[in-house]
């Protein structure tokens, strides 16, 4: 199987594993650039958030050429998105999350508020 072929039974296959574990997701395909490497991406959002998970496809498609059953490496995507939604931050104005990663953004816009951010939901 090529690519572009895997990438769109890939995508279905994935949609319906989230799907039979109860997850109601919408999937996007993108192009991601980062500094120092460009790829295809599977975009995962749950039904009802803005927040979602990016899977590298490339890497998915890399295990599956090496021998993977395919049906262990849509499996091993849909566990990692799984994972992914179980470790994404609260949408209750707990800005601990990101403030672990931007000490300042902590110290301007939560000081003295224990973790809340006053008026701030993130």
């Amino acid at each position: 199987m090529e690519f572009n072929e895997f990438k769109e039974q890939f995508t279905e296959d994935v949609k319906q594993g989230l799907a039979d574990a109860g997850i109601d997701a919408k999937i996007s395909i993108n192009t991601v650039e980062k500094m120092n490497e460009t790829y295809e991406a599977m975009t995962v959002t749950p039904e009802g958030s803005n927040v979602g998970v990016n899977v590298n496809m490339e890497k998915f498609f890399e295990a599956y050429e090496n021998g993977t059953p395919y049906e262990d490496v849509v499996d091993k995507a849909v566990n990692v998105i799984e994972g992914g939604f179980a470790n994404q931050p609260s949408r209750n104005g707990d800005c601990r999350f990101y403030c672990y990663f931007y000490n300042d953004a902590y110290d301007c816009i939560c000081a003295g508020t224990g973790g809340r951010s006053p008026g701030v939901h993130l």
